[in-house]
């Protein structure tokens, strides 16, 4: 539009205010372009931050379970044993 209105405007078919407005509302819509796509780029670098840390918190997830399991199969290894023979029984402290 900002073209079409200077064109009438060199040309004295259309007012020279108009040619301005539109020309004001062209430089509006570009910087809002501008600041769309810089929001744009913002985003997806925040979205790459973002991947890394689920990334950095699965493969937490996964050393923490591969502990537990080690910690299951220590406790399968595990066997009480008493000095002595005999029955284990509750005793009131005097």
């Amino acid at each position: 539009d900002a073209k079409r209105y200077a064109v009438l405007a060199s040309a004295r078919t259309g007012s020279e205010q108009d040619a301005q407005k539109s020309a004001a509302a062209d430089g509006q819509a570009q910087a809002s372009v501008t600041a769309a796509r810089a929001a744009l780029a913002a985003s997806k670098q925040q979205l790459d931050v973002l991947n890394t840390q689920i990334s950095e918190a699965t493969a937490e997830v996964a050393a923490a379970k591969a502990d537990l399991d080690t910690a299951d199969l220590d406790l399968g290894f595990t066997e009480i044993r008493s000095p002595i023979d005999g029955i284990v029984g509750n005793r009131l402290a005097q």
